[in-house]
């Protein structure tokens, strides 16, 4: 079992956890819980970096 800590509180992420860097496996990114990444994916929205994904129908419902 994997167990993530937050990089700014320190402790252990139950939920939802917020990734931010370059790419989710490079050395460069830090990890936090949902009430400490909030401020960071705010800034990521505001600055155009973060984009909603667009829900979209599976494949195998469209006809």
């Amino acid at each position: 079992m994997t167990v993530h800590k937050c990089d700014s509180c320190k402790k252990t992420i139950k939920g939802k956890m917020v990734t931010a860097g370059y790419s989710e496996y490079s050395l460069g990114h830090n990890t936090f819980c949902e009430n400490c990444g909030k401020p960071v994916i705010a800034f990521l929205k505001s600055s155009g970096f973060l984009k909603e994904e667009k829900k979209t129908t599976p494949l195998s419902s469209r006809t």
